[in-house]
């Protein structure tokens, strides 16, 4: 329903907004990421969007690193481990996707 109504009106931001809410409840975070991130290119304050964009950041990243940490125990001796903790990462995460939703606003601007 939601993409019905937004194929009509496009820039309907709450309806994206519900769009990205629904397909991230779904487990398409993919495409819930899209939906935020288009959220932001319009309004780059919309704090709803900015808190799933973490959440779907943290659960990816989660699932990555768990992967890799899996893959650590079986690794050679003195391999490089990021020892930060899991809240650092996820800040450090986090700012990153800021700085890349800068740019691309800043890009779209020129």
């Amino acid at each position: 329903m939601c993409e019905a109504g937004l194929a009509q009106h496009p820039a309907y931001l709450s309806a994206r907004v519900t769009l990205g809410r629904a397909l991230f409840e779904l487990g398409r975070l993919d495409d819930a990421r899209a939906e935020f991130l288009r959220v932001l290119d319009a309004a780059p304050d919309n704090l709803i969007a900015v808190g799933k964009l973490a959440e779907i950041h943290q659960r990816t990243q989660h699932a990555v690193y768990r992967r890799r940490s899996d893959d650590s125990t079986q690794g050679a001796p003195g391999q490089n481990r990021d020892v930060r903790s899991a809240d650092e990462r996820v800040l450090s995460e986090l700012q990153a996707w800021l700085d890349a939703i800068g740019q691309r606003r800043h890009a779209r601007q020129q």
